[in-house]
């Protein structure tokens, strides 16, 4: 699909489905990344229902909500995800089948690479069969067990919690964007989502002074404080304020942010990190899986201490 900004153009997507049915040629799977880590989230029920009437009845479509599986338990966040849009399909007639993606660890208590894979199967009754037997072709016939217990343990505890939690959460975020643009020279920008988009209240953009960058001052809060924000998004730094972030952490960023708007004003850039012992896990991210160990050899370490296009962490056993 056509971007502008990095933001899907809806209406041209529906143009093109429209074209393609014309043409005889429908596409069989239409997937949408449906939010994003920097807060964009679509809204599923009014996109869906468009691209579903201009698609196929058979076209099938997945969205990638991966970043806000715990919005779904809330009702102050669960409005534009994807169970509105299913909801949006069915109330007006529209069977085209639906399979929603969710990243348990990235928003809710589960270990990682844990997620899930929801589905209305609509006019397709044999979907989830089907679904269900592509997982021992395509995925593992020797599941981890302790990431299946994660999952269930999760889902029971945003069942019984997710409203409270995300509540809070919430309030976090009022907190952090309060105490940011009081107590530091940085300041916080609402997120003007764009059209067929929200904005997710869970994330925090924060825009640096005049004169700094915002990569800079990200390296160095981690360099100097040993506060890891993520990402970039526009020039602004943005923090997620997930379910698991307490005060603590949010005194840790904001006295980070205090000590880079004093500290930071002629930096040329942080040192690049280095290993100098293979006394530590040293992770990739992505993917959040080790790539050297405390039995691998120093030079294995110092060899993958700045691959292209991830970050590394080096990590403590002890």
């Amino acid at each position: 699909m056509a971007t502008v900004d990095g933001r899907v153009d809806f209406d041209a997507a529906v143009d093109r489905l429209s074209d393609a049915v014309a043409r005889g040629r429908p596409p069989d799977l239409v997937i949408v990344a449906a939010s994003s880590y920097d807060g964009r989230r679509v809204d599923c029920a009014s996109v869906l229902l468009s691209l579903a009437a201009a698609a196929a009845p058979h076209t099938r479509f997945l969205l990638d909500d991966a970043w806000c599986a715990i919005h779904t338990f809330a009702p102050q966040t669960r409005g534009p995800g994807p169970s509105a849009g299913v909801a949006a399909l069915r109330a007006h007639g529209l069977g085209n089948p639906v399979l929603i993606v969710h990243s348990a660890h990235k928003t809710m208590v589960a270990m990682r690479q844990a997620a899930y894979l929801h589905l209305s199967v609509g006019n397709e009754p044999d979907l989830a069969a089907r679904v269900s037997q592509s997982v021992f072709v395509h995925h593992t016939t020797s599941p981890s067990w302790p990431i299946l217990a994660s999952l269930d343990l999760a889902r029971e505890l945003a069942v019984r919690r997710g409203a409270q939690t995300v509540g809070r959460a919430l309030d976090r975020a009022a907190d952090l964007r309060r105490r940011i643009d009081a107590e530091t020279s940085f300041h916080t920008v609402a997120l003007d989502p764009g059209e067929h988009y929200e904005a997710d209240p869970l994330r925090v953009h924060i825009a640096p002074p005049i004169g700094l960058d915002a990569e800079q001052c990200r390296r160095g809060l981690w360099n100097d404080t040993g506060v890891h924000l993520s990402r970039v998004a526009a020039g602004r730094l943005v923090a997620a304020t997930t379910i698991g972030v307490g005060e603590a952490a949010v005194d840790a960023l904001v006295d980070g942010l205090q000590r880079a708007g004093r500290g930071a004003r002629g930096r040329t850039g942080p040192a690049p990190t280095t290993f100098t012992s293979a006394a530590a896990f040293v992770v990739a991210y992505p993917p959040g899986v080790p790539i050297a160990t405390p039995f691998d050899q120093e030079s294995t370490v110092r060899e993958v201490g700045a691959p292209a296009g991830a970050e590394v962490f080096e990590i403590d056993p002890f």
